[in-house]
């Protein structure tokens, strides 16, 4: 089988978006999140929410990250407002968020979950 060179191009590109470390993969970059977010907060349990407003894509995510993580309790959420409401009353260790989302976009949730939980580790999707 050969792959064009366009398309290989493409399939970089992608992977360099969803993997800012090209030498690892998506599994692998979420695993190694997981592990510095356990060693800052020098516990054996993390609290991560997901919040992405396309199921398919939050399901996808939340599938990957109990793979890379089963030490993780996750919550998921299809909208910001949801993921504040969550965060009023509950802690996080790691917020996996996507950036375009209809409401609250992923920028403005980060700094409103940086309000409610300085200590919190953000990542974009």
């Amino acid at each position: 089988m050969f792959i064009l060179r366009k398309d290989y191009d493409n399939i970089m590109t992608t992977r360099r978006a969803l993997c800012p470390f090209p030498f690892l993969g998506y599994i692998e970059f979420l695993t190694l999140t997981c592990y510095n977010a356990l060693k800052h907060i020098g516990g054996d349990f993390l609290h991560i929410i997901a919040v992405d407003d396309e199921l398919l894509a939050l399901g996808l995510l939340v599938r990957s990250i109990r793979e890379a993580c089963p030490v993780a309790q996750i919550s998921e959420f299809q909208s910001g407002h949801e993921a504040l409401q969550f965060l009023e009353s509950n802690r996080c260790d790691v917020a996996f968020l996507d950036i375009h989302m209809r409401g609250i976009d992923g920028l403005t949730l980060a700094k409103k979950i940086k309000e409610l939980n300085p200590q919190c580790n953000l990542i974009f999707v």
